[in-house]
């Protein structure tokens, strides 16, 4: 599974890296001006689509071997809002925001232990913490620690020594 997950990464971080990717970033920012420059809009968000569905489908068959079976209790409302709380935790505007996000929150219930019912409120603690602090997620943190006081000592005491 780790290497399933390492692959598909490499392959999303040189698709996100490329014209196609740079053509996702226009689109998001912006549909009509995209299209004004010779974007194909309609085309990139068919293309987005499928390569998520791909993706998911590939998942969803390693998932099901794994497991033996799928049902659909197991993609319930709640797993559609962690996989929400995930992306906004670690970041939308990074590719490994989403990644930070998924290992932070999957850990933090396993080292506390025993949480049951209570994941939800846990979840829904650390979501308002980022948000008022970090609006842009958990891989905004390195930047912006950069731009305060501590920051600029530690890189200070880090770059002379």
């Amino acid at each position: 599974m780790l290497i399933l997950v390492i692959v598909s990464l490499i392959i999303l971080y040189l698709i996100e890296h490329s014209r196609i990717g740079r053509s996702w970033q226009a689109i998001s920012r912006d549909d009509l001006l995209a299209e004004s420059v010779g974007i194909n809009v309609a085309a990139y968000k068919v293309l987005g689509f499928a390569i998520g569905s791909f993706f998911a489908g590939l998942f969803g068959a390693f998932y099901s071997q794994f497991y033996n079976v799928i049902t659909p209790t197991e993609f319930g409302f709640f797993f559609s809002i962690y996989i929400l709380v995930y992306l906004i935790v670690g970041g939308q505007r990074s590719f490994v925001g989403p990644v930070i996000g998924c290992l932070l929150l999957v850990l933090i219930p396993e080292l506390i232990g025993g949480l049951g019912g209570y994941r939800p409120f846990v979840f829904v603690a650390i979501l308002m913490a980022v948000l008022y602090t970090l609006p842009d997620g958990m891989a905004s943190l390195p930047a912006r620690l950069k731009h305060t006081a501590l920051g600029q000592r530690l890189a200070k005491r880090f770059t002379h020594a």
